[in-house]
């Protein structure tokens, strides 16, 4: 048989017919399109992006951040002069960067600042607390750029976007980032309210009312807050025990009281730390022995559960009943609690007050844009009573009892004033909340 026949044949030209295919497809082709190196993606932790927008922050010229230092209302007023305005404009161009990261940084759904709680307890400061404020504050000032230019939706987005960044501030682990969170909020509270008296367009107002209670349908409140505030002390109070008597127990109290001993050897800032602690109270004996020691912290650990049980249970009462609970509360075991800084740090009253004036004002922005929303061309409801349907037939009660809600609209229904009046509870006064619109001009 001929050696390329019949069935050997068939298989050479199948094996030929394979190379012919495999060399078509892997035979390299050369074409303009490559492959490109994959960039991350933004990160999804809001708080990066905030501490880079400090950064950008830091180092716009303090000339121009010292506009920052005033509340946004008293930034932006009607009697705002072009030269006040023009520097606006400037610091808004010199903080470009910042804006944007904080911007960037409020889209994010969650935010971990990464305080490590060991470290906290021992008296970490929070760098990021006070600034975020001045952060919110060029936000807003931007957005309220934005309204002047007509850009209404724009303008809205980032005052929305201002209030989601008061709720990432407001869901830390510390109280003193919760109180951060309230005072974001009440500049978002106020842009926001600002933007829809002056809005023209009522069915846009409607739909960021809606998108209000989605981001923040409720006040902040400070009980997550105080039960670490409360966990803390316990681990403050652990690494105190351990440290005494030979480690670094004296430095891990002047952490936490305000003045500072002359001089910063070993033996004069435990001199001054026994000096300060028996001015409150504590007993010179106490730094005795290890086994007095020990006996003074345990006394005091008991003392301090007791005490936030009771701040706890009083948050968790009405506000009037809470504020009252609360400052009782305190009442009680102050005499007893080693307070090395401020002693009024946690009355508990005090800290219902504060949180009832956050609810206050929460509902206040929420009134203000119902009446906005319902206002025909530049004229205002007459009454509370043609917004009563927004808040399905019933407004929200005051968070006070005594705290009386007042509408009164002007006379040509161009304006109004609305406001929870302030009032005292025990010793704890509770100031008016309030926002007014004159008509054409900036609010208040």
């Amino acid at each position: 048989m001929a050696p390329f026949s019949g069935f050997n044949v068939r298989r050479l030209c199948l094996l030929l017919l394979c190379l012919a295919v495999s060399s078509a497809v892997f035979q390299p082709k050369i074409h303009a399109a490559e492959i490109e190196q994959r960039l991350p993606n933004s990160s999804s932790n809001a708080a990066l992006h905030y501490q880079r927008a400090l950064l950008f922050l830091a180092e716009v010229d303090p000339g121009k951040r010292k506009q920052l230092e005033k509340p946004i209302w008293e930034i932006v007023t009607p009697k705002t002069s072009e030269q006040e305005t023009k520097a606006i404009d400037d610091l808004l161009i010199a903080a470009r960067h910042a804006i944007r990261a904080g911007l960037i940084g409020a889209a994010q759904a969650n935010a971990d600042f990464g305080a490590n709680m060991s470290e906290y307890s021992v008296g970490t400061v929070l760098p990021h607390v006070g600034p975020m404020q001045d952060l919110a504050k060029l936000i807003a000032l931007y957005g309220m750029q934005k309204e002047a230019e007509g850009d209404w939706q724009e303008s809205a987005q980032v005052y929305l976007d201002l209030i989601r960044m008061g709720q990432h501030m407001g869901q830390q682990t510390t109280l003193a980032e919760s109180i951060e969170g309230v005072r974001i909020l009440e500049t978002g509270y106020h842009a926001l309210a600002s933007w829809a008296v002056h809005s023209p367009d009522t069915q846009l107002i409607k739909e960021v009312r809606s998108l209000l209670g989605a981001i923040a349908p409720n006040p902040l409140t400070p009980a997550t807050a105080i039960g670490y505030e409360a966990a803390l002390v316990d681990l403050r109070l652990n690494r105190l025990q351990d440290a005494f008597p030979d480690g670094n127990w004296a430095e891990m109290m002047l952490s936490v009281i305000e003045g500072r001993p002359e001089k910063q050897d070993p033996a004069s800032i435990e001199a001054f730390v026994k000096s300060e602690a028996a001015k409150r109270g504590v007993p010179t004996s106490v730094f005795d022995s290890k086994s007095s020691f020990d006996e003074f912290i345990e006394k005091l650990r008991s003392v301090n559960a007791q005490y936030y049980e009771a701040t706890l249970n009083s948050l968790a009462l009405p506000t009037e009943k809470s504020i009252t609970v609360g400052e009782q509360t305190y009442q009680k075991f102050a005499p007893q609690l080693l307070r090395l800084g401020d002693p009024g740090t946690l009355n508990p009253g005090q800290i219902a007050a504060y949180f009832a004036s956050h609810q206050a004002e929460h509902q206040l922005a929420d009134l203000v844009l119902a009446l906005s929303a319902n206002k025909q061309g530049d004229l205002f409801p007459k009454d509370l009573s043609k917004v009563a349907n927004d808040f399905g037939g019933k407004l929200s009660p005051s968070p006070t009892e005594s705290g009386k809600l007042t509408y009164k609209v002007s006379p040509d229904q161009k304006g109004f004033r609305i406001s929870y009046l302030g009032t005292k509870i025990g010793g704890v006064e509770i100031p008016e909340i309030s926002f007014e619109y004159g008509g054409g001009g900036a609010s208040k």
